[in-house]
């Protein structure tokens, strides 16, 4: 009986050199403390500035307000036949051909040509040909050579142009060749007239 108690006993070990403390080897290494929420919010107010505090927030207070164009003074007859026009225009090709212009380079670029051949398929009108140009493209004789807003262009070299304009049947066309400085005299008094700019840049 003496002898299986000594040999289930628990064997007593000496401790290690340096583990004092009897916790092992845990007691070798350092422990790491990581920080808190806490002391890093500490941190963040008593030392370096976080990335939040450096961000400012603008607030635009200054907004461009639109400003509606000029619109013409428009009769039936002639808001018929814009209306009519863009109909027109709408079922009219975008370039006429002369015929057989395909099978030869040099009649690539030479534009128009009407047909008189006598077996001619494009002057029959076929309807496997391209179209030919004819009096049912062109568009009524009222509205002819107005812009698309119903205005009628006037060309502007100069500020004194601005004084035979009607705001509200003609517009203002500047022309190309005016530098910064006339183009801000013209529409400062194009503005003051409340005459319409058509072909107005941004100047700033």
């Amino acid at each position: 009986m003496v002898e299986h108690e000594k040999s289930t006993g628990p064997a007593h070990k000496p401790a290690k050199t340096g583990d004092q403390t009897g916790t092992g080897k845990q007691a070798d290494k350092p422990t790491k403390t990581e920080p808190t929420k806490k002391n890093v919010g500490k941190a963040s107010v008593g030392g370096a500035k976080s990335a939040k505090d450096d961000v400012t927030i603008v607030e635009k207070t200054t907004k461009k307000e639109h400003k509606a164009q000029a619109k013409p003074t428009l009769t039936k007859e002639i808001e018929e036949g814009l209306r009519l026009r863009r109909a027109i225009a709408s079922r009219r090709p975008k370039k006429f051909r002369r015929q057989q212009w395909y099978e030869y380079k040099r009649l690539e670029d030479s534009g128009w040509r009407k047909p008189t051949g006598v077996d001619s398929a494009m002057r029959r009108h076929f309807g496997y040909e391209q179209p030919v140009v004819r009096v049912g493209f062109r568009g009524p004789a009222a509205t002819r050579g107005l812009h698309p807003t119903g205005f009628q262009e006037v060309r502007v070299e100069r500020v004194a142009d601005l004084e035979k304009i009607d705001p509200k049947t003609q517009a203002a066309r500047v022309s190309g060749g005016l530098g910064t400085r006339s183009l801000k005299l013209v529409y400062a008094e194009a503005d003051k007239r409340g005459v319409r700019v058509l072909n107005r840049r941004n100047l700033e």
